[in-house]
């Protein structure tokens, strides 16, 4: 069995609510991504980006980290995302 890292898990999570079965499709992911400048989120798939973490993460974001400069670049929803399931196990 391939255990993914919490980025990896996530970059499939992305391609979940683009519809984008690939990640390859995507282009490169890196830290700096922009979800609504680079992939084009909109605000409505944003919330459905979060709504898919959180299922997908079993986590909740807590409402004061459910701003855009938290979510916009894909290093910073990671680390979000990392402290998370981190704090699910500690």
């Amino acid at each position: 069995m391939v255990v993914k890292s919490v980025d990896e898990e996530l970059v499939d999570v992305i391609c979940q609510t683009l519809g984008v079965r690939r990640a390859q499709d995507l282009g490169n992911i890196s830290r700096d991504t922009r979800l609504i400048e680079d992939l084009g989120f909109e605000s409505i798939l944003l919330i459905q980006l979060v709504i898919n973490i959180e299922e997908h993460f079993n986590v909740l974001f807590k409402a004061e980290k459910l701003l855009a400069e938290n979510l916009n670049l894909f290093g910073s929803l990671a680390d979000q995302v990392r402290q998370l399931v981190g704090g699910k196990n500690g």
